[in-house]
């Protein structure tokens, strides 16, 4: 390996530190002129080419509290037309978001930098325009106005550093970012004019999905909580028309507002599985600093932001994540600058309780559907429906039993949720069947025994039986990942003892528990809210299976996902299939993981089927340390393009110091080792699943289906085995690396 020092005289390196009046804001920072000065030449000495030639910024950086490993391309900083240098602290970029300096920018425009060290504040003078930016806070002072950011300021490296696009666009200068250089130009309005410059954001296509927007400020989960009735605000300079904040209900206002910068075109609104509105706001760009926010609302759990689409038209999606499907209407103001959406209080207008031979029924009567979250609890066995965002309109009452039900209660049980309670002593099954406004919920009697979900402690419980003795040991698991189901096998026949059927729960965890038996074995198959893995214990009277988060089980996880599959073929040439390549690939390189005994290895497919790019990260993130999706390259007519690359996306860095930079760069560096292909580097791209992924997550293009000798390469199994090899040496590399505490 060959590395590029550059090597400075002393005396020119201390001139491009700052002097001593300028350096007033770090005299209580605990680092002195001249730790300054070995920082900046340590940062030099890092900013090398790394092996195979890739040009690769390596920062060891300190923030947080914490020291992180940091490997990218680098960043290259205009200022009206002239690249600096020289910079005390690199540009970088953090959860999608452009790290810079801010002394070094404003300054040379005329601006005025100060720093208060009491506070932790920067202050910037700019054009009549004055920002004030605490550090590690989401929330800036703009001209006395309290402005939403998507990422806060750090201190860096014992250095200031700001998001670029939030500071300079709030005085009104101009911020352009090319993904393919990497350059992030900054000028003022008189430059743009002068030279044509262009502040749009660069649109790049995707090979899985619709263009979608490229930026500084790529979709990111934002950790601040908006509370009730705060609004949150971008600053905005584009004459696309923007949807640039979201108002949640607090005090007088019930409503959320999708707000605007300029006119929308149109809304279209629709549910997607049930437990999800989705609101798409037409002819407008997302500058929602804030792009996934939690929400403290009886019917609202999150809501996103994102860009759903760039052509034809700009559409802005938003999605409130519910925790039930609710009535809503969300509608265009008249003067088309807002979207009003608005989820009205239930008022509970008849509750009643009636039986017969076969069933307990009760029915629940409201203004709007009925919205009720059920939950079968145990001791004592119970059935609890719980209303979001509703009201009684009658007075509290408990009926009498019935054939199942001991008794039912119901009263306000919050000034936001109804409560009803239905008592029994025996176990019961329930069935929930909406209509209109109403919902009627039927007790019933059990086709299943000796089962139970204690809801307190998240397990089940067997009670154990002389005559049909369950062995533990003999006990197997089977995921079923894409179906969001988990199946336990006895391997014997238990039919007799624990009945069969539908065991309904619907809670947080669960939908429901399948039991079914075929000749000699009994299977439980969850349908799983949440990923779990699962243990059996025993005691003298019970049976216990336990259900636990996957990272409380294993200590290395790994998600494969084999890209494309079923009826998305993926690329095609020379006779052979994307998603035929990949699949193989994968299950070689799980076999060789499993084999070592210490790495739990998840698949988003394991045959040729077709898992959404939405699946692929929604298995992931729940389950792994990290997340790599195997693909293969396609040039379309050229058929000399020809090499390996990987891409990643934002850090996601979970706590161990490894990044999704940290992960493709070690990817690159093992494939062409292994393969002796071009090397082509690693890229950043704003692919759906590297978007969507909470985890370090890397994308890698193995080779080119359309170049004839690397599809040749590739319809070789021996050469597929060396793609597994590299893939198993990376994973082993980055969890020895790596672990997880």
């Amino acid at each position: 390996m060959k590395v590029k020092v550059t090597f400075l005289p002393v005396r020119k390196v201390l001139r491009t530190v700052p002097s001593r009046d300028q350096s007033r804001c770090f005299r209580n920072s605990g680092k002195s002129l001249l730790s300054q000065t070995f920082l900046y030449i340590i940062c030099t000495i890092w900013m090398t080419k790394a092996a195979f030639g890739a040009e690769m910024v390596r920062l060891s950086l300190t923030y947080d509290g914490k020291p992180h490993a940091y490997v990218a391309e680098p960043v290259h900083l205009m200022l009206n037309g002239d690249e600096l240098s020289g910079l005390p602290m690199p540009p970088v970029i953090l959860q999608g978001n452009t790290y810079i300096p801010a002394r070094e920018i404003f300054e040379p425009l005329g601006g005025i930098v100060d720093w208060n060290n009491a506070k932790r504040e920067v202050y910037i003078a700019y054009d009549r325009n004055m920002v004030v930016l605490q550090m590690d806070n989401k929330i800036a002072n703009v001209n006395g106005n309290k402005i939403q950011m998507s990422m806060a300021p750090k201190i860096i490296n014992n250095k200031a550093m700001i998001p670029i696009r939030f500071a300079a666009e709030s005085v009104g200068l101009n911020v352009a970012w090319d993904g393919k250089t990497r350059v992030a130009a900054i000028s003022t309005p008189e430059y743009k004019e002068t030279q044509g410059a262009s502040a749009a954001p660069v649109v790049t296509a995707q090979p899985d999905q619709t263009q979608t927007v490229t930026t500084d400020t790529a979709t990111t989960d934002a950790d601040l909580a908006v509370g009730a009735a705060d609004t949150v605000q971008t600053g905005v300079n584009s004459s696309q028309p923007a949807v640039v904040s979201i108002t949640t209900p607090g005090g007088d206002n019930r409503f959320f507002s999708i707000n605007l910068a300029g006119q929308a075109e149109k809304i279209e609104q629709f549910f997607a599985d049930d437990n999800r509105l989705v609101v798409d706001v037409y002819n407008t760009e997302m500058k929602v600093a804030q792009k996934t926010m939690e929400v403290n609302h009886p019917i609202v759990k999150t809501i996103r932001v994102a860009q759903n689409q760039v052509t034809p038209k700009m559409v802005t999606r938003v999605v409130f994540d519910l925790n039930a499907k609710h009535d809503c209407n969300a509608s265009l103001s008249p003067d088309k600058k807002s979207v009003i959406v608005s989820f009205e209080k239930n008022t509970i207008q008849n509750i009643d309780f009636s039986t017969n031979a076969i069933s307990d029924c009760l029915r629940i009567n409201g203004t709007t559907k009925i919205s009720a979250e059920v939950t079968k609890m145990v001791d004592p066995m119970r059935l609890v429906i719980d209303i979001p965002n509703a009201v009684l309109s009658l007075g509290d009452k408990t009926f009498t039993q019935g054939k199942y039900v001991n008794a039912v209660r119901y009263s306000q049980f919050t000034p936001d949720t109804v409560r009803v309670v239905l008592e029994t002593n025996n176990n019961f099954n329930f069935k929930i069947n909406e209509t209109g406004n109403g919902s009627e919920i039927n007790i019933t009697d059990v086709s299943f025994k000796n089962i139970y979900y204690d809801n307190q402690n998240k397990r089940f419980r067997i009670t154990k039986n002389q005559a049909n003795p369950i062995d533990i040991k003999t006990i197997t698991f089977k995921e079923q990942i894409l179906n969001h189901a988990y199946v336990v096998n006895f391997n014997t026949n238990l039919e007799g003892f624990l009945g069969y059927g539908e065991y309904s729960i619907m809670d947080d965890c669960y939908q429901a528990v399948h039991i079914q038996t075929n000749m000699n074995n009994t299977a439980l198959t969850f349908d799983e809210k949440q990923a779990f893995e699962y243990t059996v214990t025993e005691d003298a009277s019970n049976v216990y299976i336990n259900f636990i988060k996957p990272t409380e089980k294993y200590k290395r996880i790994v998600v494969l996902d084999a890209g494309h599959g079923g009826k998305d073929t993926g690329a095609t040439s020379n006779g052979l299939s994307e998603k035929d390549l990949t699949l193989d690939i994968v299950l070689k390189t799980k076999e060789m993981l499993e084999q070592s005994g210490t790495i739990k290895v998840y698949t988003t497919r394991d045959a040729d089927v077709y898992p959404t790019l939405s699946d692929r990260t929604v298995i992931a993130n729940p389950r792994g340390d990290f997340f790599v999706s195997v693909h293969i390259n396609s040039a379309g007519t050229n058929t000399s393009a020809k090499g390996t690359e990987v891409y990643y996306l934002n850090p996601n860095d979970t706590g161990t110091g490894l990044t999704s930079g940290i992960l493709a760069d070690t990817l690159q560096r093992n494939l062409i080792q292994e393969l002796n292909s071009s090397d082509r580097k690693i890229k950043t791209a704003n692919f759906q699943v590297l978007r969507e992924s909470k985890i370090p997550a890397a994308l890698v293009e193995v080779g080119f289906i359309t170049n004839y000798e690397e599809a040749q390469n590739l319809s070789s199994s021996e050469y597929r085995q060396k793609v597994a090899v590299a893939l198993y040496n990376s994973i082993v590399e980055l969890f020895d690396k790596y672990p997880r505490n």
